[in-house]
């Protein structure tokens, strides 16, 4: 994947989404490099732009991470599971 601290452009973001982790590093590197005071108003944009499509990845995986233990949990107390798929949702 891509480096994060590319510019958002070039970024890869909107051909395909990363993994859980590599979002969270994703996003750890922006706000570094958003706090370091060495850019641009228009690059800080971009980069806000980025970050907030990068949460919107996190919190999709977190809610889908949360589905599948209240079914676990559910399964586990005897209750009708709710069958999900491996696929995320979208966006």
């Amino acid at each position: 994947m891509s480096d994060p601290s590319q510019d958002p452009q070039d970024s890869d973001l909107q051909a395909e989404s990363p993994d859980f982790e590599e979002a969270v590093s994703r996003l750890e590197a922006l706000v570094a490099h958003m706090e370091s005071g060495e850019i641009s108003l228009e690059e800080l944009i971009h980069k806000f732009e980025e970050g907030t499509k990068l949460v919107k990845v996190c919190q999709n995986y977190l809610k889908h991470a949360e589905i599948k233990i209240e079914n676990l949990k559910s399964s586990l107390s005897g209750q009708d599971v709710e069958p999900i798929g491996d696929n995320l949702p979208e966006s």
